[in-house]
């Protein structure tokens, strides 16, 4: 997962929810920061089937928050 802005995951949240489909994480937002905007996005490539093929990223796969 991808962070652009005041904000940073937290990697020992990861959570598995159902195996290779569901997954958990927290982000942290900066506390200092009272507004802006935080983008969430997979890395280009990271989805893969067994067999090797890549899935392409969707617009689904982005997630912009304003606060």
């Amino acid at each position: 997962l991808l962070v652009y802005g005041p904000a940073q995951v937290i990697p020992t949240t990861l959570e598995v929810l159902q195996t290779d489909t569901k997954f958990s994480i927290l982000v942290s937002f900066y506390p200092n920061v009272q507004y802006g905007r935080v983008i969430l996005a997979m890395r280009r490539g990271f989805c893969t089937d067994v067999a090797g093929n890549r899935f392409l990223r969707t617009s689904n796969s982005t997630y912009h928050l304003h606060f």
